[in-house]
């Protein structure tokens, strides 16, 4: 390499990081007499952070406008055809914006004719590209080596059940754990806390090969269309063979009376003129059949014969307008570990109390008036979820939950019966770490429980609508409290231990006092509303005068609370917020300032804030503020 030159070298599609540039003649370091520089393309993130890459740019997939230009500069004339044209942009839209397929199958219709054309289409929308010439090669086996570069068996496990889901669609993160528990993916796994902490480090590691992308929260991932017509492909011919059929109807599924090659089917079926017929599935270990039409339809009672080995199953309908009966030949699923019913309008589940080894039982958005005590059977239990906000559960069995010894997480949304009475029945139950009660009644707040110690991960939410951002911090609650009645120990117990909390009603004077007196060590989200007790968030009754921290509050709501006239007592010398990035203020027609006050008049002596802060304030509706930072830090 010439000294003084300015060179650019460019390393394509690597797999494993260089480690010594210099032995491939690039300088590195402080080697001044040579200006190179190196960009290298890969498929694994870990290669850039191993080589110190100073800028990651990631190529994500194209907008639908500039996959259609992309499209037709490697088409060349051929869309000029009008015959062409409605053909090619919906061929351009099934790449859905991913650039390796877009060139692949651009350059592999070139030229072609109307016919080849439609096929294509055709194969790419029942993700068979197999047979377009050139386009199963050349995007196959870049995301093939992806996979195979998985370095643990669970990651591509994952990676394979991730395609079993539908086109495009959200994938829940929860949903793949109890997927995984059920088919024992993690069965080393000490506790179900280990087992989610694994999840969410094979989600990284197949984000990191870019097999899998970013959903719509923290909470989903999302696999590209054309990475999940890889992973079909690959599921076809490997251990685990899987059977996805969309879309699908009564004359084409099923259409033999043996499935017995498959391990894993997923089916979406449109319409059913009649009872689908049992199948043969004697290797079957994970069923998802979801049923997208509204008539009248039941499943045969010996529907389930043949799947002695199944241990997940995953059941949803369109609607929940017709009762669901459950098949007799259910409870002939002894091996059945994860059991999900969603969207459902069941009637007696009495006999899923005869799946004794089943270890997670979700009911989400289906209609449910009773938990009968049949329930209590499933000594195994680990994961009981009724969820539907809708509050359509109206009694728990006297005794279920507290048979359920092996338990550690319960989630109850919209169960009427969320009473103190029943939630004594958790007292007992030692193993117990998650806990979610959604629309419970109010009186338990103030009743005196004693929950398990570890309790580790809980959403607690009583009285208006549920708050989506609760989904972000482990440790939650949200009430409205509209009695003066102090809080229960259980309750301050939480508090003490929260990041969100978010208080409406009179009652929001106790909450405080309680955060007060943890020193609001925890707290991330802070919001109250309609209180008209509060007069100063933080009230120090003490002489002498202090600096308060709120070391982890990073977002503080405060809204109709109408005798809030200072942020804190006289007796402060100030307030750290070192997290602090978001203040919204509504409706505080008393608020005067954030600081101190002495003989009625602003002290500007002694700032509020002891360092710059740089927070996103909206005040709206303060009709008596003064000021709102001393005149040291207006300018700063």
């Amino acid at each position: 390499m010439a000294h003084n030159s300015r060179t650019l070298v460019i390393f394509d599609d690597v797999w494993e990081a260089l480690h010594d540039l210099e032995k491939l003649g690039i300088p590195t370091g402080s080697n001044h007499n040579y200006r190179c520089k190196a960009i290298l393309t890969t498929r694994l993130r870990p290669v850039c952070d191993t080589m110190k890459a100073q800028k990651i740019m990631e190529i994500g997939t194209l907008p639908e406008e500039e996959a259609w230009i992309l499209f037709k500069e490697k088409v060349g004339n051929s869309v000029d055809d009008p015959s062409l044209l409605d053909i090619a942009k919906d061929v351009s839209k099934e790449c859905k914006g991913l650039p390796l397929a877009i060139i692949t199958v651009a350059g592999a219709l070139k030229r072609k004719t109307k016919p080849s054309w439609e096929d294509a289409l055709k194969q790419l929308r029942g993700a068979e590209t197999r047979n377009i010439p050139g386009v199963h090669t050349k995007v196959y086996r870049p995301l093939r080596l992806s996979y195979d570069h998985l370095e643990s068996d669970e990651a591509r496990y994952l990676f394979l059940l991730c395609s079993l889901f539908e086109e495009d669609s959200d994938i829940w993160i929860e949903e793949l754990l109890r997927y995984g528990m059920g088919l024992g993916i993690f069965s080393e796994m000490k506790n179900l806390e280990h087992a989610r902490n694994r999840v969410c480090l094979l989600i990284e590691i197949l984000k990191d090969s870019f097999l899998l992308s970013q959903g719509s929260n923290k909470n989903y991932v999302k696999m590209h269309d054309v990475v999940r017509d890889v992973a079909i492909y690959i599921a076809s011919e490997e251990e685990h063979i899987f059977m996805v059929r969309h879309d699908v109807n009564s004359k084409e599924f099923p259409k033999k009376d043996s499935y017995e090659q498959y391990s894993h089917m997923s089916i979406v079926a449109n319409e059913f003129e009649e009872l689908p017929r049992p199948i043969f599935c004697p290797k079957l270990k994970l069923l998802m059949l979801k049923l997208c039409f509204e008539k009248l339809f039941k499943l045969q009672d010996n529907f389930f014969n043949d799947m002695g080995e199944l241990k997940v199953l995953s059941l949803s309908r369109y609607n929940e307008k017709s009762i669901c009966p459950f098949p007799a030949s259910i409870q002939r699923l002894s091996s059945l570990r994860t059991l999900r019913l969603i969207n459902l309008k069941l009637d007696d589940i009495s006999i899923i109390g005869e799946l004794v080894n089943l270890e997670i039982l979700s009911i989400r958005d289906s209609r449910l008036d009773e938990l009968p005590k049949e329930i209590g059977n499933l000594t195994k239990l680990i994961i009981l979820e009724f969820w539907n906000e809708n509050r359509t559960l109206k009694r728990i069995s006297t005794g279920v939950l507290s048979r359920l010894v092996r338990f550690e997480e319960l989630h109850m949304v919209g169960v009427e019966d969320c009473s103190h009475s029943t939630l004594r029945e958790l007292e007992s139950l030692s193993k117990l770490t998650t806990l979610t009660l959604v629309e419970c009644s109010r009186d338990v707040i103030y009743s005196k429980l004693v929950l398990p110690s570890k309790l580790t991960r809980y959403t607690i939410k009583v009285g208006y609508a549920y708050e989506e951002s609760m989904d972000d911090y482990d440790k939650s609650i949200a009430f409205q409290v509209m009695e003066t009645t102090p809080l229960g120990d259980w309750m301050c117990h939480l508090l003490k231990e929260s990041e969100f909390v978010s208080s409406h009603g009179k009652g929001s004077n106790n909450v405080l006092t309680e955060l007060q007196l943890n020193e609001f060590q925890n707290v991330k989200c802070l919001r109250l509303f309609d209180c008209d007790l509060v007069t100063h968030i933080f009230n120090i009754s003490r002489t002498t005068h202090e600096v308060i921290k709120f070391p982890n509050l990073y977002e503080l709501e405060l809204q109709s609370l109408v005798c809030l006239t200072h942020f804190c007592s006289d007796n402060v010398d100030g307030i750290e917020f070192p997290q602090l990035r978001k203040m919204n203020f509504k409706y505080l027609p008393e608020f005067q300032n954030l600081w101190p006050t002495v003989n009625n008049s602003i002290t500007h002596s002694n700032p509020l804030f002891d360092k710059k802060l740089y927070c996103n304030l909206f005040l709206g509706k303060c009709t008596s503020t003064l000021s709102l930072c001393p005149k040291s830090l207006r300018h700063t």
